[in-house]
């Protein structure tokens, strides 16, 4: 079954940031949920509609069918990344303490996340719902990735992805992504490691 789908840069709106904060939470396996609780989709819609950094709704892509956003991408030139903590602090309040205390359980995970060359383009997340999952969309959404990276001058696109979750692997590998590195495992959160991928692109 093929969805018409239309694709367009997400709005500084609270409709786009809700969205794009139910994404990240459903690209990074519930993490999001687990560092804020059930508050963290106000928290990270907050921070994402400030501009100037990893979080901002500047560097998503959405993807509607039938005037519904149902898949996102976010990911920009390493070069031009900007710490996005101060204006989470300010969103979180005082949950931004909770969270840190849970974060040191994936440190293992964020130190290896936080490596980046400075010519790469970074993905830094993908996310397609449900009801769309198996018609293509997730390999539509990396190909504006690429698209995006080489208009930028980027040599390599990279991105990080959870050893657990072997549907995402297998998307990234049927796409010609390889593995550069693995993190050492979070034995907090059950030995749970990230891979970095990586995929060399054909500039013009």
């Amino acid at each position: 079954m093929t969805f018409p789908l239309h694709f367009r840069r997400a709005e500084a709106s609270p409709e786009d940031a809700l969205f794009f904060a139910q994404a990240l939470n459903m690209a990074s396996d519930g993490l999001l949920h687990f560092l804020f609780g059930s508050g963290y989709g106000d928290i990270i819609a907050q921070t994402s509609m400030v501009s100037g950094h990893d979080l901002s709704l500047e560097h998503v892509l959405l993807a509607e069918c039938e005037g519904e956003p149902v898949a996102m991408l976010s990911g920009m030139a390493v070069a031009s990344m900007a710490d996005f903590s101060p204006v989470l602090r300010r969103a979180a309040g005082r949950q931004i303490w909770r969270a840190g205390l849970l974060a040191l359980t994936a440190l293992p995970l964020f130190k290896a996340m936080s490596i980046h060359n400075p010519n790469d383009w970074y993905l830094q997340a993908i996310a397609v719902s449900e009801k769309l999952r198996g018609t293509g969309t997730g390999s539509k959404l990396l190909a504006m990735a690429e698209e995006r990276a080489i208009s930028c001058g980027a040599h390599r696109i990279t991105l990080d992805v959870s050893s657990a979750n072997a549907a995402a692997l297998r998307l990234y590998q049927r796409m010609g992504y390889g593995q550069e590195s693995i993190s050492s495992a979070a034995l907090l959160l059950g030995g749970l490691r990230v891979r970095r991928m990586v995929k060399t692109l054909l500039l013009a």
